[in-house]
């Protein structure tokens, strides 16, 4: 009985010690797990303010009761809008601010009555130190639609 219990005694503590050894491989593992949803939660997200904001500004002047207008807007005339709805867009669906606030451009083709908004933003890093910066980029374009009044081309 004596020599059981000795038996006993030596393997105290060794689960402490397995633990403290797997531990540093498992964490780093963990977290690349996590921060890879949290990228592909910021990157659908970038995606949506995107089309979004393409969809909202596409439609100029978009207000009721505003002058019509027979000509294709600027970028300067259609970029503060678009700046505002990226905002209000990445608010509503990223409530958990898995990125940062976006910034907005838009390219107006005026041959094709075309525009492209790009949406820029950084994905939150859990360990800044170790693991890169992840930046996000998306683009959506359409057509620019003009409501003209009746008669008009």
């Amino acid at each position: 009985m004596i020599s059981r219990r000795l038996g006993e005694d030596r393997e105290r503590g060794v689960s402490a010690v397995e633990f403290a050894m797997l531990m540093p491989v498992f964490l780093p593992l963990i977290f690349l797990l996590v921060q890879a949803g949290l990228y592909y939660h910021a990157v659908n997200v970038t995606h949506a303010v995107a089309q979004t904001t393409a969809r909202v500004i596409r439609t100029y002047p978009g207000g009721v009761g505003q002058a019509p207008v027979t000509r294709v807007p600027t970028r300067g005339e259609l970029e503060p809008r678009a700046r505002e709805v990226a905002v209000a867009t990445w608010e509503t669906l990223d409530a958990n601010k898995t990125s940062s606030q976006p910034s907005a451009t838009v390219d107006v083709d005026p041959g094709s009555n075309q525009l492209t908004v790009t949406i820029e933003s950084r994905c939150v890093n859990l360990l800044p130190g170790i693991l890169p910066d992840l930046p996000l980029t998306a683009q959506a374009s359409g057509p620019i639609e003009i409501f003209k009044p009746q008669n008009t081309n």
